[in-house]
């Protein structure tokens, strides 16, 4: 029991040290594109690209990575299983969203000028 608790801490501190990897790799992108802003612009851009690289596939190799990896897979096969719309019920939906939209707003708008008639009727001042 207090070996796999032991265990089970050493491979939370490999977690948090990826991490802190992955961050300091960041750090170290933003840093060197202010720094050497003389540098041409694309040597740049392909420093940062290769930085976030680096530390995209040091992600993937923690817990948390793995996990998100998996969701992924997951999310497409579920994706696919998906039975889509046809184009003409997607229309005809777009369309009565469109038409109960419009009746709303006119009807609100009516309530809206009825009431602010009605106050200022009230309070006895005129429009």
């Amino acid at each position: 029991m207090l070996l796999n608790n032991e265990v089970q801490g050493s491979k939370l501190f490999i977690e948090k040290i990826k991490f802190l990897v992955i961050t300091l790799l960041l750090l170290i992108a933003v840093a060197g594109n202010y720094y050497y802003r003389n540098i041409s612009f694309a040597l740049r851009i392909l420093f940062i690209f290769f930085i976030i690289y680096i530390s995209f596939i040091i992600a993937l190799i923690t817990d948390i990575g793995k996990n998100t990896v998996f969701f992924a897979i997951e999310a497409i096969k579920e994706v696919r299983k998906v039975i889509w719309p046809s184009s003409k019920d997607t229309l005809n939906t777009t369309l009565i969203v469109i038409a109960v939209t419009t009746l709303m707003s006119i009807t609100l708008w009516c309530i809206d000028t009825i009431m602010v008639y009605l106050v200022y009727c009230m309070t006895s001042l005129r429009l």
